[in-house]
């Protein structure tokens, strides 16, 4: 049937896409030999099959930079000079975060609420106001509306601190007092409101019926702004992560149908999710501490379905603050306010993160401030600059990018994937090593679901890891606030078994205990590339349907593989051989299969130094010729994707041109 099938391509349209492929000629011969091709031999020619794939011409992964036609974005940063008085209290409230955290023994802004209470300052220093006197009512609540503290900086009980460097310090009562007589001198005056009021009568008016999204990081600033705007004569709407889905959906049609409503106030928990593409005003009243939250704001706007030409964009900075000295200037020289910063997003959140965890866990002059910006801003040009021209080799070689179902059979079967025992083996090990009292405990017996018994150390391991590998996400910060809760945490390592128990942790490779376990194991284990050990193989649990290697004695060594090309990957490669020193394929196939399924292992102290060198000299030489095969494979791969990409580039122009000519 797929000879058939292949053998009509040339009588269809656009067949050169197909014919034209390099493995066309090569899989028809194959198909017509008289002999039935072997399990491995059909996988090979599924693969081949694949890759002359066509649907390619109609479906491509298109990246948002790459896309013409869209809105094009036009940014003011607006710089917001303070008066005496609104410095004053700005330097207040950073002297008081001093002052508490050396109270505490810790480097004095390296605390999440130290630093979350300077950026409440630089975000409104009125709603700021608020939050100091309800401390001195006891009352300490930021309410910030995020997902995660966008400057990498964890719980306060999961940091990393440092003690306080010695000289003269204010008492955090005398920070506090300090703080207070500087807000009563403030009075009503709000400069950065006034600019803002003004600024927005201006784009609004010049907007022709246009609207502002106007994104703030704290509920207090944004119920503030909400009061002030009303005041100044504005209809506003107001989103934020207590208003529920559904009421969200009713607020924004109305902003939408609504000509007299011409400013939402949101956050980026207010706004997860939804589309504003009717909006051509975007507001940052206050800077993310993370560019990729950057680009989220604007993307709520910059979007398909934008009807204007032109999206505005207003970023306002106070003067003379972290913001301003750092974050503005940092975001200025890359151009996240006028373009898309596509894959540099994975490169600016860590470059950031490490910037501002510097600028903050030290007293910095403005020029040792700018030098620490100069050395960031250098490392991100230039990483930005080795993406553009990967970019521009991989676009000459991606075509496609489909994976056939049975090449995921075969990697399940032949074992090339980590599996739940061997993630489990894994925190197993990171348990005994840490001299911790925490343990995993089979829930049910059956081994597939377990619960976590944590202690001290073990929540210490993990925040201290998770803030070393600038780990934000949410659900890591939520599993090691569970851990530190000191209750039995179920779960699980096994994905379909999560699936069908949603209460249930999934300790996946990416979950923050298992990588604290594998980055530990890794350098507590430096020397350990070649350990010699045996594997015993429990017949009795094999799967009788399938079919498994002769019983006996084996020697075998692995070997990782990296495989570079348009797709990058790495692999375990077996070499195996049985008593009489051939290579034995069947095991080669299984191992990995068996060592996750089906053995136990133990030490072997009893082997000599020449047995084993010449063990792994003869697999070395086995593994030249597998290395020689992988990469011919990859040459074919990418030749495969040049032709496809080609043909499809082809197809497209000539489309274009023809209906050009039928206009």
């Amino acid at each position: 049937t797929a000879r058939r099938a292949i053998e009509a391509i040339p009588g269809l349209q656009a067949a050169e896409q197909v014919t034209g492929h390099p493995n066309f000629e090569p899989v028809l011969r194959r198909l017509r030999q008289p002999e039935a091709p072997d399990r491995e031999a059909i996988v090979h020619l599924q693969r081949d099959i694949d890759q002359m794939n066509v649907l390619s011409s109609v479906y491509t992964r298109t990246k948002k930079s790459d896309v013409t036609g869209v809105a094009k974005r036009k940014a003011f940063v607006i710089p917001v000079p303070l008066d005496n008085d609104e410095r004053e209290f700005y330097a207040a409230v950073l002297a008081h975060a001093r002052a508490e955290a050396a109270a505490q023994g810790k480097v004095w802004i390296a605390g999440f609420t130290g630093m979350m209470r300077e950026r409440q300052a630089a975000s409104c220093m009125a709603a700021t106001r608020e939050y100091f006197e309800g401390l001195g009512r006891n009352v300490d609540e930021l309410e910030i509306e995020a997902f995660e503290t966008e400057a990498s900086m964890e719980l306060e009980e999961g940091l990393q601190v440092e003690p306080m460097a010695a000289g003269p310090r204010a008492s955090e009562e005398v920070a506090f007092a300090r703080v207070l007589a500087a807000s009563r001198r403030i009075g009503t005056r709000d400069t950065k409101l006034d600019t803002f009021v003004t600024t927005m009568r201006e784009a609004l008016s010049e907007a022709n019926g246009g609207k502002a999204i106007v994104f703030s990081y704290f509920r207090r600033t944004l119920r503030y702004l909400e009061r002030a705007l009303r005041a100044n004569g504005f209809n506003v709407i107001v989103i934020h992560g207590d208003v529920k889905p559904e009421q969200r959906k009713v607020l924004i049609d109305t902003f939408k149908e609504r000509a007299d409503l011409q400013i939402m106030l949101t956050s980026e928990v207010g706004a997860e999710g939804l589309d504003f593409q009717f909006c051509d005003t975007l507001v940052n009243y206050d800077l993310p501490w993370n560019p990729m939250k950057v680009e989220q704001r604007i993307g709520r706007i910059d979007r398909y379905g934008q009807q204007r030409p032109q999206i505005r964009i207003y970023s306002f900075v106070l003067q003379g603050t972290v913001e301003e000295r750092i974050l503005a200037r940092l975001y200025d020289r890359i151009g996240i306010f006028e373009e898309s910063i596509g894959d540099l997003e994975p490169i600016l959140g860590p470059a950031v993160a490490d910037l501002t965890r510097e600028v903050f866990t030290a007293d910095l002059t403005p020029d040792e401030e700018a030098a620490v910006l100069e050395r960031n801003l250098r490392m991100v040009v230039q990483r930005r600059l080795e993406e553009q021209l990967l970019d521009k080799r991989r676009a000459e070689l991606l075509g496609q990018d489909a994976l056939l179902k049975q090449r995921i059979d075969e990697t399940v079967s032949s074992g090339r994937y980590i599996s739940a025992a061997e993630l489990r083996a894994a925190v197993d090990g990171y348990l005994r090593e840490i001299d911790s009292k925490a343990e995993l405990r089979d829930r049910v017996g059956d081994g597939r679901t377990c619960t976590l018994h944590g202690d001290a150390v073990l929540v210490d391991r993990v925040g201290q890891h998770m803030m070393a590998s600038r780990d934000t996400r949410p659900s890591s910060a939520q599993f090691l606030s569970r851990l530190g809760g000191r209750a039995p945490i179920p779960g699980t390592f096994d994905g379909v078994v999560a699936h069908q128990g949603p209460r249930l942790e999934l300790f996946s490779l990416r979950h923050p205990l298992l990588r604290a376990a594998v980055d530990h194991l890794r350098a507590a284990h430096p020397t350990s590339a070649l350990p010699i050990v045996d594997l015993l193989v429990d017949l009795e649990v094999l799967p009788q349907d399938e079919m498994w290697p002769d019983e006996g004695a084996y020697a075998f060594v692995l070997f990782l593989l990296g495989v570079s090309g348009v797709q990058r990957q790495s692999r375990l490669v077996p070499v195996v051989f049985n008593a009489a020193g051939e290579r034995a394929p069947s095991v080669e196939d299984r191992l990995l299969r068996l060592v996750q399924d089906a053995t136990s292992d133990r030490p072997n102290a009893a082997w000599s130094g020449p047995q084993r060198d010449d063990l792994v000299g003869r697999a070395r030489l086995a593994m030249a010729g597998i290395a020689d095969a992988v990469q011919a494979e990859a040459r074919e791969r990418n030749e495969g994707w040049l032709v496809v990409r080609r043909a499809t580039l082809e197809r497209t122009l000539r489309g274009k041109i023809a209906k050009r000519r039928a206009l």
